[in-house]
C-alpha cells in the first residue's frame, strides 16, 4: 500500500458537483476523462476517447475506446457521456461545472462508441475543460441518493474507493476492470489518502515512514528533505495559479480599476516567489495556464513592482491616505498561502491600504469568501 498526505479531504467524490482542486485530483483516481493532458509532449492525448475529428467550428466527432467499462464491469459508452453531462447542467445537483461548459449544446450519440459533441460556439479552451473537470459517471447512479454517490465511487478510473473515514484515510483499491491495466501494470494495488492539514506534521510523517508520498512542500521544508538519504524530492512544474479576487460587487474602493491598479503596482511577486516559496515559481500574469486552456500569451506584458506609481494611482482614485481592508486567506490548503496573504498586506500597507489577514482552514475560508462577495464584510475585501 503506497499512503500518500495531503492537507484536506476532497469535499465529495461526486466528480461532477463541484469544482475543487484537491478533489480534481483524487476524482481522477476514480473516475476518467476523454482525454488528457501530456507534459513532455505538451499536448492533448487520447483517453477515453481513442481519436476525435473536428467537423467544423462548433462539432467534434469523438470515438471511444471499446474496451474500457465502469468499475461494475459495464461497458462505458457514448449514452454515459451524454449522461454526464446531462447530469452536470441537472438543475438539482447545482453543479458549479456548469460554469465550464457555457458554450456546450448538446451531445449527439450515433452509436455505443461513437458520438458528436455540438457547442453554441467556437470554443479555444474546451479541451482544456475536457481533460480536467469532464469526468464519465457510471449511468447507474442515477437516482442513487447524493449523499450516497458523494461518499462512493461510480467511475471507470483505475481505482475504486473502498472506505472513508472524513479526517482520518480514504483507501482506494485498483479496479480490475480498468482498461489501463495491461498498460500500467506496474501501479499500486492499494492507495491511502491521509489528510494532515499542518506542513509541518506532514513532512515529519514523511520523515519517520509515516507516509510514502507528500504533494505541494512548502520550500522551507525542501533542505530538510534533500539531506535525508531515504527521502526523494522531485521538483516537477504545476498548475497552481495564486491570485487576489477583489470583492467589488457592492462597491466600495476595489471597485475603482485605479485601486486595483495600484494593488497590483504594489505587490513584488518576485519577491514572494524568492522568499515564501524558495525559488521554486514564476511570475504569472494570466489566468489562463498553458496547460489547461487555450489564449495564453507567454508575450503578454502586464504590472511590474512599481511603489511609486501605485501610491500615484491611490491618490488620483482619491485614496491619497488609503483605506483599511480585510484579506480573506486560505491557511494550509497550498504551499505557502497564508504566508504569501501576509505578505501582501504587508507591501499594500506601503501605499496605505491597511489591510488585517484573517486566514481559515478550507471550508471557513470558502464561507468566508462568500460573505466578502455578498458585502458582508464590515471592511472592503481581497
Amino acid at each position: 500500500m503506497v499512503t500518500i498526505g495531503h492537507a484536506t479531504d476532497p469535499p465529495t467524490m461526486d466528480p461532477n458537483a463541484t469544482s475543487d482542486a484537491l478533489g480534481f485530483v483524487v476524482w481522477g483516481w476514480a473516475y476518467d476523462t476523454l482525454v488528457k493532458y501530456n507534459l513532455q509532449k505538451k499536448e492533448t492525448i487520447p483517453w477515453l476517447a481513442e481519436k476525435w475529428e473536428k467537423l467544423g467550428p462548433t462539432s467534434f466527432k469523438f470515438w471511444l475506446r471499446k474496451d474500457a467499462k465502469f468499475s461494475d464491469g459495464t461497458p462505458v459508452t457514448a449514452h454515459a457521456v451524454k449522461f454526464t453531462m446531462d447530469r452536470i447542467f441537472d438543475k438539482d445537483l447545482k453543479s458549479r461545472q456548469r460554469g465550464y461548459f457555457q458554450t456546450f449544446k448538446s451531445i449527439e450519440v450515433l452509436d455505443d462508441h461513437t458520438f458528436i459533441w455540438h457547442q453554441k460556439g467556437p470554443d479555444n479552451g474546451l479541451f482544456g475543460r475536457l481533460h480536467n473537470w469532464f469526468l464519465i459517471i457510471n449511468p447507474k447512479s442515477k437516482g442513487v441518493d447524493k449523499a450516497k454517490v458523494s461518499l462512493n465511487t461510480y467511475g471507470g478510473g483505475p481505482y475504486v474507493l473502498k472506505s472513508w473515514t472524513k479526517g482520518s484515510k480514504m483507501v482506494f483499491e485498483a479496479n480490475p476492470h480498468w482498461w489501463g491495466n495491461r498498460q500500467y501494470p506496474d501501479r499500486p494495488q492499494t492507495v491511502a489518502l491521509r489528510p494532515i492539514r499542518e506542513a509541518t506534521t506532514r513532512v515529519k510523517a514523511l520523515l519517520t515512514g509515516e507516509l510514502d508520498f507528500i504533494q505541494g512542500v512548502d520550500a522551507q521544508f525542501i533542505p530538510e528533505l534533500q539531506k535525508d538519504p531515504n527521502t526523494k524530492v522531485v521538483v516537477v512544474p504545476g498548475m497552481r495559479i495564486f491570485y487576489l479576487a477583489f470583492a467589488m460587487r457592492h462597491g466600495g474602493p476595489f471597485a475603482d480599476p485605479k485601486v486595483r491598479q495600484a494593488v497590483n503596482y504594489a505587490i513584488d511577486s518576485d519577491l514572494i516567489g524568492k522568499t515564501i516559496m524558495g525559488g521554486l515559481t514564476d511570475p504569472f500574469h494570466m489566468l489562463y495556464h498553458p496547460w489547461s486552456f487555450s489564449g495564453y500569451n507567454p508575450g503578454l506584458k502586464w504590472f511590474g513592482y512599481d511603489l511609486a506609481k501605485a501610491k500615484a494611482l491611490m491618490k488620483e482614485a482619491g485614496y491619497p491616505n488609503g483605506f483599511k481592508a480585510v484579506f480573506v486567506a486560505p491557511n494550509g490548503r497550498f504551499v505557502g498561502d497564508r504566508e504569501t496573504g501576509e505578505a501582501v498586506s504587508a507591501m499594500l500597507k506601503k501605499i496605505g491600504i491597511d489591510m488585517k489577514v484573517e486566514a481559515y482552514t478550507w471550508p471557513l475560508y470558502r464561507r468566508a469568501v462568500n460573505n466578502a462577495q455578498e458585502g458582508k464584510t464590515k471592511e472592503p475585501a481581497l
